[in-house]
């Protein structure tokens, strides 16, 4: 396949503090453009992946996108940040969409998310430059809408001195892509919609790089999809209710702990998960 012209205006940032007395406060500025043509049938992987759903397996597609993001640090250890994005494109899932809206409310090493945001992978973050993907979650789809509670950075356990931490995350967030499955959908197939997300993680690290080089850490990522109503399009292009799943109260804690009902099926939901281990040395 001949690649004819490709253009990217990669993003331009605007830092501009608010003027202030103690200049805690900051406000930057996103704008990002890019054109993708060729004489094939479809863009090259390289040009459309790890890219948060901005990119297209269309031969010719174009997009921009702009937003803001705000940084306050507060007394006490309080930091409040807020992110609005918005993108609009040709031949793309969507003319025009919300890629990122989140606020961000964190005390210490603690964080409270709320929102859509570009996340790499917690906790198991690459250079998305490099890295060919991830095992459970990857940066291919649109930030999913999300209450989030995560410690980002390793955390101390009191009384181990420093030689046991630990990181990690939980939440719960709602899967916006069931318009796009009904109009995509052949006639006579199923497709789910107002489907539920749920994702947790919890790594240990052992190890004291004041003390000694080496450090060993160990974890787990689970994702899930639970809740949600199963349909099937018609022949007329209608839409049929065959399954209401269950997404009540209980639901949320059954979700948490997954429990499986044969080799190929849980009891609820759809897991999927890692077990992840990692030696580190420091020199």
């Amino acid at each position: 396949m001949k690649i004819l012209p490709f253009l990217s205006l990669t993003p331009l940032l605007f830092f501009s503090p608010i003027l202030a007395q103690e200049r805690t406060d900051s406000l930057s500025f996103r704008m990002e453009t890019a054109v993708v043509v060729s004489n094939g049938d479809d863009a090259p992987l390289w040009l459309t992946a790890n890219r948060y759903g901005m990119g297209s397996n269309a031969a010719r597609s174009a997009y921009l996108r702009a937003g803001a993001a705000w940084q306050k640090e507060m007394k006490k250890n309080w930091r409040i940040g807020l992110g609005l994005d918005l993108s609009g494109g040709k031949n793309l899932a969507s003319k025009v969409w919300l890629q990122q809206a989140y606020a961000d409310i964190s005390w210490k090493m603690q964080t409270l998310s709320i929102g859509s945001k570009e996340r790499a992978g917690f906790p198991l973050e690459k250079n998305e430059r490099l890295t060919s993907g991830w095992m459970v979650e990857g940066t291919n789809m649109r930030p999913i809408p999300q209450i989030r509670g995560e410690i980002k950075e390793y955390l101390a356990i009191p009384g181990t001195r420093g030689w046991v931490a630990f990181k990690g995350h939980l939440c719960y967030g709602y899967f916006t892509d069931g318009n796009w499955q009904e109009d995509f959908v052949a006639p006579g197939n199923e497709f789910t919609r107002k489907v539920l997300y749920h994702s947790k993680s919890l790594m240990i690290r052992l190890g004291n790089r004041e003390k000694l080089p080496v450090e060993f850490e160990f974890g787990l990522l689970t994702a899930a999809q639970f809740g949600g109503d199963k349909m099937k399009k018609n022949a007329d292009g209608s839409v049929s209710l065959l399954y209401d799943m269950p997404e009540g109260l209980k639901d949320f804690w059954k979700i948490f702990f997954p429990k499986q009902q044969s080799t190929l099926q849980n009891v609820q939901g759809n897991h999927c998960g890692s077990w992840n281990f990692g030696l580190n040395y420091s020199s």
